[in-house]
């Protein structure tokens, strides 16, 4: 799905707003991550991403999962989550 979804972005360069509980799906495929505390829901923090910018080939995705910067982003937002959880 990430995939496909990230193919149409490409085709079109629509803006897309994706609701995911994801975290690895929401730092590869957007170029901003908006992570909210529970309810009520406010706004934690907001990321600048990329990573699915990075390349257009659909066999640099693993490595980009791979990198140290996007495991770090990951982490990032993760930690973000786990310190506002209810």
């Amino acid at each position: 799905m990430q995939e496909e979804l990230h193919a149409v972005w490409r085709r079109t360069e629509m803006t897309v707003v994706f609701i995911t509980h994801s975290v690895e799906e929401a730092v590869y495929l957007g170029t901003d991550v908006v992570v909210m505390s529970p309810r009520p829901g406010r706004i934690v923090e907001r990321l600048k991403v990329g990573f699915s910018r990075a390349s257009g080939e659909r066999d640099d995705i693993r490595a980009i999962k791979a990198s140290p910067e996007f495991i770090a982003t990951r982490e990032r937002v993760l930690g973000l989550i786990w310190t506002h959880a209810a």
